[in-house]
């Protein structure tokens, strides 16, 4: 069920949108590689397997980017969709620099002196591009920390909505993805142990932000409301010594939210009653964070200077008190007990039916994680190697991360193998994060992104298929020619033409044929507005008519009073983006406007341009104000004059004609020389006719010798009067799919790019979702196991051109005809008869 404002599309547009949507009939739904709190999705630290994923790597081997992070911070980075986000503290003045080593009762008495900023980054995951930074909050520091630690060692937390942050001794702080400060919860600091500070984790659950507070002067877990931040509950903890992050424990029976502590191990309801607990004799320090595997819970204690380490292996279903103290093995929850093998800082980690114990001092065990019983003894990794991160897990291995920034990479099996040791050379203490294809490792002053080369290549069956879709299309007359070109990290994989760009000449159509794309304008125009957005020049919400003062009188047509009346709101240029204005290519069957869109000499007129050649886009716009629109302004979506509309804006905006503008701001850096409102003189010879059917055999609609785009006339129209060839908008698209550069041109900022490829329409009808330029459809790439889903990006013109992108996979289409009416099925097809059987495979 929609809601009663959610948009809807404008059924009387679907003759002119039916023509673009063929392409969007292969939707599924998708699920983004999300590694959105401390340890992953669940706490376990295992990540789903990618053949991308790394397995060896140094500081320049299989090095995605390095992004530099000021002050010092031991939160390891967490992602949702294309955005990585970590925090730090950075100091104005000389900060105490965090040491490495095993510390035995030593801590730091005194807090850190000077101004501190606490700091929220965001980085974009495929470019490594700084998206935003903010400063949550700035003082001095009221409290000491351990000489390991700093002043942010939690780990935030998002559910998708909210980046949620914890700087344990100040407060928690919830931020938008694109970086608003949305709401704050002030948190009076407390003396802990040893002067060690805060460290555990938030965990969010089903709108409720899960905080644990142990101090030696009032211990407590809380709920916040992840919407407001308001407090729903909190309990008092007799509990000193813990800094383990809780689990949101999602098993057979319940899901409740499990603490380790030194007293008392405990598990609470969701709304903070208290389920079970048990004195499990913990070590003097409760650092380890619980997971689940095999449907038990993992709890563990290894305080290095304790003889009793334990590590328990609970059941779901406990209520009240669960075991004796000492009397385990009696307790009909606690399926295993092992009393000395726990670390001390890292966090255990089943993989398959192996838990492995990673130990600070540099030495792993194996045990079995359904039974407790040891399957190897300490094995003692090279170079006297000492560990606070954890383990984690993928593609069969695991991977240990040591304070010298050395990861030891193991086989995952019952014997202790080690297959390679990769270096950093810098200090590591936060836990890696994992997302698809990369890996993302914090050290003191940097996040690396780490990924292998992946070379997407289809089968000769894939190609052959690709090829004779445009074959048999060309040999049935549904096209004179057609180029096909697929390109991938700048490699083109595949690239075909067939037929002819005119039937009468025979000349092949090839990637230099200029061609008129019409729709495909749209995109460049977008873009081009969206350089001016990064200047400052408007506000996606601004009202049109401050920029152009016609529509300060603009109306809407009331179908059943039959007259024109005032719209609900002003008409905004997120609306001129998204075609939600109102405007449509005529009046779609309604008399009146059909009538007052004719008078305004408001036509859509393949295959000329899609204005009057006698008509200035400024008096195209001021024209159309005086049209009623089809409905109010973000009612609907209906596809039209949108885009000549945003033209005119970039002129206001920019000072510049319109051509002068795109030539400035993206066609000349791209070097897109064949791409403009009229056929350059140099390119006539390359100058493609459009064909159409008559009597069911191909004819010549616009000759190229003779067309109005060949002829002197610039067709100065935003929505579609650029005439290009496929070689020069592969640049366009390849710029699309690298964070907005393409080699030295930098065209947008990625978190521009990324405001683009976001849905704008918000439950239109149907599964059609639209972006600021494109619209944005879900596909499944590859094959076998390596089948994916990931977004696609695209939009086609009126003369049956298209391009398709995948940035995930820096993947796109380019396919180019000359024929009307518009037809995009076999563009459609042929994309997919190729990324459905990629093979994704390590170079």
């Amino acid at each position: 069920m929609t809601s009663n404002n959610a948009l809807r599309v404008n059924t009387s547009t679907r003759s002119i949108l039916a023509l673009f949507v063929v392409f969007f009939s292969f939707a599924t739904a998708s699920a983004a590689d999300n590694w959105p709190r401390f340890r992953g999705p669940d706490g376990r630290g295992v990540a789903a397997d990618n053949p991308a994923l790394p397995s060896k790597w140094s500081k320049n081997e299989n090095v995605a980017w390095v992004a530099d992070v000021p002050g010092w911070g031991w939160a390891s980075p967490v992602v949702w969709g294309d955005r990585v986000f970590v925090t730090t503290v950075v100091s104005d003045g000389e900060a105490r620099e965090p040491n490495k080593g095993l510390y035995l009762g030593q801590g730091v008495r005194e807090p850190s002196k000077g101004i501190h900023h606490w700091l929220v980054l965001c980085f974009d995951l495929k470019t490594g591009a700084e998206l935003w930074r903010r400063e949550a909050h700035r003082g001095q520091p009221t409290v000491p920390r351990h000489p390991k630690s700093t002043y942010a060692a939690e780990t935030p937390t998002t559910d998708g909505e909210r980046l949620y942050v914890l700087f344990g001794d100040v407060g928690l702080f919830c931020f938008s993805l694109t970086g608003e400060l949305l709401w704050e919860q002030a948190i009076e600091p407390k003396k802990t142990f040893m002067d060690y500070g805060a460290a555990a984790s938030p965990v969010v659950h089903e709108g409720q932000v899960f905080v644990v507070y142990d101090n030696l002067e009032g211990s407590w877990i809380a709920a916040f409301d992840a919407k407001t931040g308001e407090q729903n509950w909190r309990k008092q903890r007799d509990e000193t010594r813990s800094w383990a992050t809780p689990l949101v424990w999602k098993n057979e029976l319940r899901t409740e939210i499990v603490v380790p502590g030194l007293k008392r191990n405990r598990s609470y309801s969701l709304s903070g009653e208290l389920l079970w607990e048990f004195d499990g004799q913990m070590s003097s320090l409760v650092i380890p964070s619980p997971f689940s595997a095999h449907g038990m819970v993992y709890l563990a204690s290894g305080y290095a200077g304790d003889s009793h380490r334990p590590t328990f292996a609970i059941k779901p279903g406990g209520e009240g008190n669960i075991a004796k103290q000492g009397e385990f093995a009696d307790s009909p929850f606690i399926e295993w007990y092992q009393p000395k093998v726990s670390p001390y800082n890292t966090s255990q980690i089943v993989v398959d039916d192996f838990l492995y114990t990673v130990y600070d001092q540099g030495f792993i065990t194996c045990h079995d994680a359904k039974t407790g019983k040891e399957v190897f003894g300490k094995r003692r990794f090279p170079k006297g190697a000492s560990f606070t991160a954890s383990p984690w897990s993928y593609n069969g291995k695991l991977f240990c991360l040591s304070e010298d920034g050395d990861t030891y990479v193991l086989s995952v099996g019952p014997e202790y193998e080690l297959v390679e040791t990769n270096s950093l050379d810098e200090l590591c203490i936060a836990c890696p994060a994992v997302s698809g294809d990369k890996l993302l490792i914090r050290t003191a002053s940097k996040v690396y992104c780490l990924t292998e080369p992946v070379s997407a290549k289809a089968s000769d069956a894939a190609f052959h298929e690709a090829k004779s879709l445009v074959e048999r299309a060309v040999e049935s007359g549904k096209a004179a020619g057609a180029s096909h070109l697929v390109v991938r990290s700048g490699e083109v994989i595949h690239s075909h033409s067939a037929g002819v760009r005119d039937i009468e000449t025979g000349e092949p159509l090839q990637g230099d044929t200029v061609v008129r794309i019409y729709s495909m304008t749209k995109p460049i125009t977008s873009v081009a507005a969206m350089t001016l957005f990064e200047k400052g020049k408007y506000q996606l919400d601004d009202p049109v008519a401050k920029f152009i003062p016609a529509f300060s009188q603009a109306t809407v047509w009331d179908s059943t009073a039959k007259m024109a009346i005032a719209p609900k709101r002003p008409m905004t240029v997120r609306d001129v983006f998204r075609h939600t204005t109102g405007y449509a290519y005529g009046g779609n069957g309604k008399e009146e406007l059909e009538r007052r869109y004719r008078e305004a000499g408001l036509k859509y007129r393949p295959p000329a341009g899609m204005l009057p050649p006698d008509m200035s886009i400024k008096e195209a716009a001021d024209r159309l104000a005086t049209i009623p629109a089809h409905h109010h302004p973000g009612e609907r979506f209906t596809y039209g004059f949108s885009s000549d509309l945003l033209g005119r804006l970039i002129e206001v905006w920019s000072g510049k004609s319109l051509d002068q503008y795109l030539e400035e701001a993206v066609l000349a850096p791209l070097e897109m020389n064949d791409t403009a409102f009229q056929v350059r003189p140099d390119a006539k010879a390359r100058f493609g006719s459009c064909h159409t059917k008559v009597g069911g055999r191909l004819a010549i609609l616009d000759k190229s010798t003779n067309s109005d785009f060949a002829t002197g006339f610039k067709f100065l129209s935003g929505g579609g009067g650029l005439v290009s060839t496929s070689n020069d908008y592969a640049k366009f698209c390849e710029m699309l799919v690298s964070g907005g550069k393409r080699g030295e041109a930098k065209i947008l900022k990625p978190d521009t790019l990324q405001l683009m490829y976001t849905d704008q329409l918000n439950e239109v009808q149907g599964d059609f979702r639209f972006g600021l330029g494109f619209a944005i459809n879900d596909i499944e790439v590859g094959e076998g196991e390596q089948r994916r889903q990931v977004q696609e990006y695209s939009w086609g013109g009126y003369a049956s051109t298209d391009f398709r992108l995948v940035p995930e996979l820096n993947l796109f289409q380019v396919f180019i005809r000359q024929h009307i009416p518009s037809n995009h099925g076999v563009a459609a097809y042929a994309f997919r008869s190729i990324y459905t059987e990629l093979h994704l495979t390590v170079d």
